[in-house]
């Protein structure tokens, strides 16, 4: 075998949000800027990607009043479901997640027609900071911040993993094009090859589960996904052999993956042949490649608990002495939970919860809490989005009404401080406005005010109103108001 014509060294194609998949053709759509889709709800932007089955695209979301990432599927109504099973196990996949802080969130699945397609539309957050792919390549000629700063990024992606074996969710497709940053934080995205090992695994969807054994992608993939038989011969363990590649590929000098080549070749690498040399002056991370990059996977960690624990350079922790303390670890966690409830300091106590499903996932107490606290939060975000999007059209009482609604069901919300500015200064243009009129009845010049006609709050210097630190509805409401229906009173008491 001549191993020079198996290696090959063509660029791939960016394939954010998408799992590595055969490359076959099949029926994909194609959406020009400026798309509408759903009767409006979204608007396409741009295409971020493309993969076996699906586009993704970037889309602004009316309902959400945001970009989002919409990853689009098209299938005949009268041919299989082959994308709609795909696409529907995955959101069923990520709707097992409640901790969102390091796996990327997916808002929801629908389905429309365009241009005599069925298309189903899969939303999720979009990620502005683009993906560790676009990290690696921007620096890959400096090595001191991939060694200094790589540690930190693993470590989160190590967080997002561990979330998802905790929900017994196998991603099988980590790489660098699925590790995405949001607002600066790292975050773990696309479950399609978990959804056609979900499939295989309980016998649906034949095609789909037929399809897993020869997905993913190979300069990543575990030696038992190119050997294993059965899907059920996958564990999470898979996962920790991909992930160090990842942190092999972050460290080393030239940004290279251990093993490259064609499909054969790499299969017999990743499964008979020793990794290079791992270049790196950190023991630390040297230690945690060697042993996360075992050919046999009872050599490898056997959780992601045992890897965070040499990453962060402690000391293991006796099993039998770590139950007798998680007890009382979890009550005091609760116990604290519980009173920020109470404060109500929600998103305190969404992490609290967080850390007792981290000591113990099946908590009851903690995911009941959580799955309340998360609705709690949507709901306000619908709030909001519906006062933003009815800010120059709908009377003020209304929007406050809705913004008091808002901050009772979730206190503190990300999106109150621009809602509440916004209003803030509505409020203060009418109160500008009333006050010149009524100084104009002092005067006894009634018939010449004008009737109010504001501007839009979208031309309104808005950086000249602070919002107040809690997010309680401010003062000027009731004056404006006062204001509002004493205007109201003057023009019909004296102007009809």
């Amino acid at each position: 075998m001549n191993f020079n014509d198996l290696h090959d060294d063509s660029n791939e194609p960016k394939e954010y949000y998408l799992s590595g998949l055969p490359q076959q053709e099949v029926y994909k759509v194609s959406l020009e800027d400026g798309t509408k889709l759903l009767d409006g709800r979204f608007t396409i932007k741009c295409k971020i990607g493309a993969g076996r089955f699906c586009s993704v695209y970037k889309a602004y979301d009316k309902e959400r009043d945001c970009d989002i990432a919409l990853k689009i599927g098209s299938f005949s109504p009268i041919g299989n479901s082959n994308i709609e099973e795909l696409i529907k196990n995955e959101l069923d996949i990520n709707s097992r997640v409640m901790d969102n802080s390091h796996v990327l969130r997916i808002y929801d699945i629908n389905r429309c027609m365009h241009e005599g397609a069925v298309l189903l539309l899969l939303s999720m957050e979009y990620a502005d900071g683009g993906s560790l792919r676009d990290w690696l390549e921007k620096n890959k000629y400096n090595i001191e911040l991939r060694q200094t700063q790589g540690p930190v990024i693993f470590r989160q992606i190590c967080l997002g993993l561990k979330v998802l074996h905790e929900k017994n969710i196998i991603d099988l497709d980590i790489k660098p094009e699925n590790i995405l940053f949001v607002k600066g934080v790292v975050k773990i995205a696309d479950f399609g090859l978990s959804s056609l090992m979900y499939s295989a695994i309980h016998g649906c969807g034949n095609t789909m589960a037929n399809l897993w054994p020869k997905m993913g992608t190979p300069k990543y993939m575990s030696p038992e996904q190119f050997i294993a038989p059965h899907a059920m011969d996958i564990d999470f363990r898979s996962d920790i052999y991909s992930l160090c590649v990842v942190l092999y590929e972050i460290i080393h000098p030239e940004c290279k993956t251990p093993f490259e080549g064609n499909f054969d070749f790499q299969r017999y690498q990743h499964v008979q042949v020793p990794i290079p040399e791992i270049i790196t002056d950190n023991q630390m991370l040297k230690q945690i490649i060697e042993k996360g990059l075992q050919k046999k996977s009872d050599k490898r960690y056997q959780n992601i608990a045992q890897l965070l624990q040499d990453l962060d350079g402690g000391e293991a922790v006796p099993e039998d002495e770590s139950n007798q303390d998680s007890e009382q670890i979890i009550e005091e966690l609760w116990n604290e939970a519980l009173s920020k409830i109470q404060e109500p300091d929600f998103d305190s106590a969404i992490l609290l919860c967080n850390r007792i499903i981290e000591i113990d996932p099946n908590n009851s107490n903690a995911s009941a809490a959580l799955r309340e606290l998360n609705s709690r939060f949507e709901k306000a975000q619908q709030f909001y989005t519906a006062i933003k999007n009815a800010m120059d059209t709908e009377p003020m009482d209304d929007l406050i009404t809705l913004l008091l609604e808002a901050v009772n069901i979730y206190p503190n919300h990300p999106d109150g401080h621009l809602v509440q500015t916004q209003l803030a200064c509505r409020s203060a243009q009418y109160a500008d406005k009333m006050e010149e009129r009524i100084e104009l009845l002092r005067q006894d010049n009634i018939h010449s005010i004008p009737s109010i006609n504001l501007p839009t709050t979208n031309n309104y210097p808005v950086s000249n109103y602070r919002p107040s630190n809690s997010y309680t509805v401010p003062v000027s409401f009731d004056t404006r108001k006062w204001y509002h229906k004493l205007y109201d009173f003057i023009r019909n008491s004296f102007l009809t």
